[in-house]
């Protein structure tokens, strides 16, 4: 099956039925997640694209805004560690590798082509999940 199609499957179910989300599942999950991460980005036209270092993984993704490829690096990172599905979004919530206000500056001016940016966890979120 489609990996696209197999996880709106399951968010339309979950969306249906609802999901109870305990909190040591969560914070093993929250924890399987590597400590830091480096993303190498560039323009590329209208998109901004990022090869992204986690541990011995890299891989790539996109985005059309700052935001938005902000969401696209976590959510490859949740799929490339395994998290499931009914604890992506609370682990989005947490924010755990969410860029300093400075990064964000730079993903966001046009002018700027390209730069490497590293990004500790968030582990203070997790006393606020």
């Amino acid at each position: 099956m489609n990996i696209l199609l197999e996880r709106n499957l399951k968010k339309a179910k979950l969306f249906l039925l609802g999901s109870k989300i305990y909190r040591e599942p969560f914070e093993a999950y929250y924890f399987r997640l590597p400590e830091n991460i480096q993303v190498n980005w560039k323009r590329d036209g209208d998109f901004i694209v990022g090869k992204v270092i986690a541990e011995k993984n890299e891989f790539m993704t996109q985005g059309k805004s700052a935001d938005d490829f902000v969401e696209m690096v976590n959510d490859a990172i949740y799929t490339v560690y395994g998290i499931p599905l009914e604890y992506m979004d609370a682990i989005k919530k947490a924010r755990p590798y969410y860029p300093p206000a400075e990064i964000k500056k730079q993903l966001e001016d046009l002018s700027i082509m390209g730069n490497t940016l590293s990004i500790k966890r968030n582990n203070n979120a997790m006393q606020m999940a």
